[in-house]
């Protein structure tokens, strides 16, 4: 009996000094994946020539689109959605289409301000009148990591949108190392009512007239709750995933994640398709997840492995682990070896922060603890031997 009051005892003495915080499970998937999730913007500057009031006018003006991805391997490979990267890929591949799509819109945007109804009647007339011509174009293609590094990416592969007979998967490749990497689940054990949890940016740029409405300053990717709706459903033939999560503009090519956070699906999300004229038509459904299986085989023809993680993974996701069990000095020390990495990376800011006060909070008689406990337990699991013996 005074044994068991013994051991009690030393049991009631460890639990005070055992530190935990009130991260919920939501809160630490957050962590866990956003510092892979990555904004990718494509800029077009264009300079257009066209008439008006009788003279010749040549104006500046910017177009753009913008999608999320994420990192799926150390040495910079990201998947995204073909739609994501589609004025890149053209830019490549059929540069006139690109001068074509982008004299439409330069037509959309001045109808809209003109306050004149869009149809195909009026973008004919007011092209014939003002006859626009872009004289110059630049493009500027960008993946812009979770903590502001910008670099130009490459294509790998590529499947235009399911509207355009596609995958809308792309692979594309940045010039990095040591990459923040999410690992991929197998998208066929996804079942009705599942909870995923979908990432993605912000859209930068009006989805209709490709001009750009948001700066990138201090945006962020946004984590959407949701259920899966449906595991087998077909969109133009392609087989989907559907969810009731609240998907947004910006969040194509983003992730959609199990409680894991292993990576089940590709967000796809297109909210307007130009018709054979070039003018922009609302697409009814393209709202949904590709299961990343499909995503796997593209992967595969680019040689790229899969759940290979990088050692910044490694030491990030000790971090994490080492934080939430409660052992603060350690997460101190592993907190400033990942901002080598990653500087500047917000969420990893903010776990500094919470660590470092979470320190300083700590009693004299907790600080000595954490500090000697790895000699500390040894010699208390060697006394508690000895009275139970």
């Amino acid at each position: 009996m005074r044994k068991g009051g013994y051991i009690l005892f030393l049991m009631i003495v460890f639990s005070m000094f055992v530190f935990s915080n009130s991260l919920t499970p939501s809160e630490k998937l957050a962590y866990k994946v956003k510092p892979s999730i990555v904004l990718i913007k494509n800029t077009i500057n264009v300079k257009i020539r066209y008439i008006t009031g009788g003279k010749i006018i040549s104006d500046n003006v910017i177009f753009g689109s913008s999608g999320s991805g994420f990192f799926v391997h150390p040495e910079g490979y990201i998947i995204t959605t073909g739609y994501s990267v589609k004025d890149a890929w053209l830019n490549r591949n059929d540069r006139e289409k690109l001068r074509t799509n982008i004299v439409n819109q330069f037509i959309l945007k001045n109808l809209r301000d003109e306050g004149i109804q869009i149809n195909l009647n009026s973008l004919r007339r007011w092209k014939r009148i003002h006859r626009p011509v872009i004289e110059a174009m630049e493009t500027v293609n960008e993946v812009i990591l979770s903590n502001g590094e910008k670099f130009p990416y490459e294509i790998k592969k590529y499947s235009p949108s399911v509207l355009e007979g596609g995958s809308d998967i792309a692979i594309i490749k940045i010039s990095r190392s040591n990459c923040p990497v999410l690992m991929l689940g197998d998208s066929s054990k996804v079942v009705l009512n599942q909870e995923i949890f979908a990432f993605g940016y912000p859209a930068l740029a009006d989805s209709y007239t490709h001009i750009f409405v948001s700066d990138i300053m201090g945006i962020q990717p946004t984590i959407t709750k949701g259920i899966i709706s449906s595991v087998k459903s077909y969109f133009k033939n392609l087989p989907v995933i559907l969810t009731d999560a609240n998907l947004q503009e910006g969040n194509s090519g983003g992730p959609a994640v199990n409680e894991d956070g292993r990576v089940v699906a590709v967000i796809a999300y297109m909210r307007y398709a130009p018709d054979e004229n070039g003018i922009p038509r609302e697409v009814n459904g393209y709202k949904f997840l590709i299961p990343i299986n499909v995503a796997e085989e593209f992967l595969a023809d680019a040689g790229v492995p899969i759940n290979k993680l990088s050692e910044f993974t490694k030491v990030y996701n000790k971090l994490l682990e080492t934080y939430w069990k409660g052992d603060l000095f350690k997460a101190r020390e592993l907190v400033e070896v990942t901002l080598a990495s990653m500087g500047n990376q917000p969420d990893l800011i903010k776990l500094r922060e919470n660590i470092l006060r979470d320190v300083h909070s700590l009693s004299p008689i907790k600080r000595l603890w954490m500090q000697s406990k790895y000699l500390v337990i040894p010699s208390v699991l060697i006394i508690i031997l000895i009275i139970v013996v």
